[in-house]
């Protein structure tokens, strides 16, 4: 196993608004926030840049989503959802591993 990227010398305060602007348009950054944190996830251009798989996830709360195993459009930027079982707690804290392992905090 790699270890996780670098952090990023100083990290990024977003509003939900000003994360949906960073959608890997136009070559930009991608960017996700998942349980309060923010996700650099600009590697990985080919499964959240413009025309991907998951393109619709970048630049928005992913967290119900991802803990909820769903790529439902409504279920994005749900910032005060909270996990209601085990199931989706445990889902959560796989992703947020996963995903911080890959790619930096923003």
């Amino acid at each position: 196993n790699a270890a996780p990227p670098a952090p990023l010398a100083e990290q990024l305060e977003l509003t939900l608004a000003d994360l949906h602007g960073f959608t890997g348009a136009d070559g930009g950054r991608i960017l996700l926030s998942l349980a309060g944190e923010l996700l650099d996830v600009s590697a990985g251009r080919d499964l959240y840049g413009p025309g991907s798989g998951y393109a619709l996830l970048a630049g928005h709360d992913v967290t119900r989503c991802l803990s909820t195993m769903s790529l439902e459009p409504a279920e994005l930027d749900d910032l005060s959802w909270e996990p209601n079982s085990g199931d989706d707690e445990k889902a959560l804290n796989q992703w947020r591993e996963k995903l911080k392992a890959k790619y930096p905090i923003a």
